[in-house]
């Protein structure tokens, strides 16, 4: 499992909340188990990086009152319904409304850490393109260059450091590689931001004209 990712689970049953809770953390994951809707609403939001697992009939508020508040405050999270037999109509309705899937009781280990699996890397995926969409909305998004590798981070770093000189740059690569748009992204975070960029392709300029052409 991706670091940092974690299982809401809603069980208002304490000894199938503790059972299950544990049988999720055997299988790896980091698990918050509460005993009711109204206790786990206030952790649902738009970035909660996980899943919400809940039974659908709870003291209280029920599952599928909770799937509603997600659908509302947390739309990304996938839920996962927990069902009796008599629910089975109920649970597939909820599907249609926006539940990620639904498990018939009693259900085995296997089924719900699968279950759960899938619907982690899925979020994992969605929490991913959310933060290159706000990398690229963010200060930094005229690098234009996204990636969350600890390379790609020092290019980053570098050209952000280099940006804030006043000295001449050579840029060096196998073609490519991605000069141009590394020069384009200093100049992006460069004082001179809002002057022309002129891209010169010096291969294409005969050695005989290229010192009146560039200088």
């Amino acid at each position: 499992m991706q670091d940092g990712l974690r299982v809401l689970f809603v069980e208002d049953e304490p000894l199938v909340r503790q059972a299950t809770a544990q049988s999720l953390e055997l299988a790896g994951f980091s698990v918050l188990a509460l005993p009711s809707a109204e206790a786990a609403m206030p952790h649902l939001g738009a970035d909660f990086p996980g899943v919400l697992v809940t039974d659908v009939r709870l003291s209280g508020a029920s599952g599928l009152d909770l799937l509603q508040h997600c659908r509302n405050a947390a739309p990304g999270v996938p839920v996962i319904l927990v069902t009796g037999h008599g629910d089975i109509t109920m649970a597939v309705q909820a599907m249609r409304e926006g539940a990620y899937d639904f498990i018939e009781k009693p259900f085995g280990a296997d089924r719900l850490t699968e279950t759960v699996r899938r619907a982690l890397e899925r979020r994992a995926l969605e929490l991913e393109n959310h933060a290159l969409r706000r990398e690229l909305a963010g200060p930094a998004a005229g690098t234009r260059i996204i990636g969350r590798s600890p390379a790609i981070a020092q290019v980053r770093d570098l050209i952000a450091n280099v940006a804030a000189t006043d000295v001449p740059v050579m840029i060096n690569g196998e073609t490519g590689t991605g000069k141009e748009l590394v020069a384009r992204s200093l100049h992006a975070l460069s004082t001179r931001r809002d002057q022309p960029f002129i891209a010169l392709n010096c291969g294409a300029v005969p050695e005989s004209i290229f010192e009146s052409e560039m200088f």
